[in-house]
């Protein structure tokens, strides 16, 4: 399940979990490539990534919109 929330500043908070706690990331590398295109996707939609903690199961995400 992905919730995101804003505030008035344009600062967004994602996470998003497995279902079942399921793992989404098993290895380092997974975390790169998910980094890599996250970093593409903001370029793109002109989005700074402020912060990421990326845990097994779930991630968490601060994005400002520019």
């Amino acid at each position: 399940m992905q919730r995101v929330w804003k505030t008035i500043t344009g600062f967004y908070h994602v996470c998003a979990r497995g279902m079942g706690s399921q793992l989404i990331f098993e290895s380092d590398e997974d975390r790169w490539e998910f980094l890599e295109l996250m970093r593409d996707c903001c370029r793109d939609a002109q989005v700074t990534i402020v912060a990421w903690c990326l845990m097994g199961d779930h991630v968490d995400l601060v994005l400002l919109e520019l």
